[in-house]
């Protein structure tokens, strides 16, 4: 930041009024992000003015590097420090451009801003110390980059702004009290691309709208409670009414849009992009009323809300796009039987019931042809009862209690064969287990308990023992 200060200059023009000497200071804030931070340089107290009363008045940092040097009849230039309040755009032309903001009541005359290379980037006239006139701007090789008017500290009447070749690409109207009118903006080929003018919005504070005509799309923006482009108009500013549209020029077709209402948290809130929506309607910043999203017009969520929960009927789709068709209590709990049904069909792929959220009943899974193929009941959330579950290319029969395997689990192949002959404890493989080629032949037996293998442990190849193991907590005996 110092080097920045090391190399600007501000020169500063002023009319004859009384001038007094003392020593006099000037807070600079190094960081103006940052308030907290301020340094305090001051000017040379026995500096005297020339022959035409023009005092020239050097301030150092504490390095002793020449900062800025002022140039007026009053010795007392600014005072105060730099709060980082001011515009971006003043920024780029060098932290010292904040001191213009400090000049003291009474100082009337012309403030220059000059680069490193001392080309002229900016000057403006001042009446009592604050802005007021045509203040101009410059690009580096002379050509005039813009024009505003002021008046008291205010833009006023038209500001423009050309091309380093001259060309207008941005004017901004405004009234004689710096109300804001109109604002437009060309391609340096001269096209309009940009218009933002005043616009009233029913129900909401007056407001702005901007069109853009850029790569064969009309961008529109806009937003509520925002009089002037350049002071919180943008798409993610809280504002009370936001619209931001996209349509392709030649067709009028819609691109996206996004529309905001009561600062998102009252009334209808859309969402479009290239097919996919989404409405939901707010109260008090909670959802309250239809939610829907879909793609291409077709309908993938839709249901109603209360006070932030889900209630009443819903529809839903998953990862594959099958349709889910499931009924809510008013505490936002699954309740009552959910389906889920073929995107194309519509045939049944799951049938549950829930109990204030809990599957609670019966369940079944069916097959592309609407058959059975995984069915029993839940009880309180935990499969209960006798079971039949398919698992890849294997068909169990069996029973659980309070969610977990017990008794005797049979396997079969699609075929219909039985390849597994189990018994289960408390979910553990517990007792004799035995395992079957599918011509019926023993190919495993063996002895487990609590889940680990206890006892003997029997290998067979086409009816034949192949091996013989004994086994003691899981562990191999020798």
């Amino acid at each position: 930041m110092k080097t920045l200060l090391k190399y600007s200059l501000i020169v500063i023009w002023a009319f004859p009024m009384v001038a007094f000497s003392a020593t006099e200071y000037l807070d600079v804030n190094l960081s103006p992000t940052k308030n907290e931070i301020n340094y305090r340089y001051h000017y040379e107290s026995d500096v005297q003015p020339n022959d035409d009363g023009v005092y020239t008045l050097p301030v150092f940092d504490e390095a002793g590097e020449l900062i800025v040097t002022f140039q007026s009849t009053k010795p007392v230039i600014a005072r105060g420090t730099f709060t980082g309040t001011q515009v971006a755009e003043e920024r780029k032309l060098g932290l010292l451009s904040r001191v213009l903001y400090h000049l003291g009541d009474g100082f009337n005359g012309r403030a220059e801003m000059r680069n490193k290379k001392g080309y002229l980037q900016e000057e403006v006239p001042y009446i009592n110390g604050k802005r007021d006139g045509v203040a101009k701007q410059y690009y580096d090789n002379g050509a005039l980059n813009a024009t505003t008017h002021y008046k008291q500290n205010k833009e006023v009447l038209t500001t423009k702004r050309w091309s380093r070749d001259g060309v207008l690409v941005r004017e901004t109207q405004r009234t004689e009290n710096g109300e804001f009118v109109k604002e437009r903006e060309w391609t340096t080929e001269g096209v309009l691309r940009q218009e933002t003018v005043p616009i009233d919005i029913d129900g909401y504070p007056s407001g702005l709208q901007e069109t853009t005509w850029e790569l064969g799309e009309v961008k529109t923006f806009i937003a509520a409670g925002v009089r002037d482009p350049h002071r919180g108009f943008y798409p993610t500013a809280n504002l009370p009414y936001i619209l931001v549209k996209r349509e392709r020029k030649e067709e009028g077709q819609l691109i996206s849009l996004k529309e905001v209402n009561h600062y998102g948290k009252e009334g209808q809130q859309r969402l479009y992009h290239e097919g996919f929506s989404i409405i939901e309607n707010m109260s008090d910043g909670k959802r309250n009323g239809m939610y829907s999203e879909g793609d291409e017009g077709n309908e993938a969520i839709k249901g109603m809300y209360k006070n932030g929960v889900k209630v009443g009927q819903w529809r839903d789709t998953n990862s594959d796009g099958d349709i889910i068709l499931e009924t809510y209590s008013n505490s936002g709990n699954l309740d009552g039987v959910r389906t889920v049904q073929n995107r194309d069909t519509q045939a049944l792929i799951v049938t549950e019931h829930y109990v204030d959220g809990t599957k609670h009943g019966e369940y079944a899974a069916f097959d592309s042809d609407g058959n059975k193929e995984t069915f029993g009941m839940y009880n309180q959330g935990k499969k209960d009862g006798a079971w039949v579950e398919k698992d890849g290319n294997r068909i169990w029969h069996g029973t659980y209690q309070q969610g977990h395997k017990v008794e005797r689990w049979l396997g079969y192949n699609l075929q219909g064969y039985r390849i597994f002959d189990l018994h289960y404890k408390n979910g553990k493989l517990d007792g004799p287990q035995y395992a079957f080629a599918d011509n019926g032949a023993l190919t495993l037996f063996e002895e487990r308990k609590n889940g680990a293998r206890d006892g003997k442990r029997l290998v067979y190849e086409n009816g034949i023992k192949t091996s013989e193991n004994n086994y003691k907590n899981g562990e191999r005996q020798p």
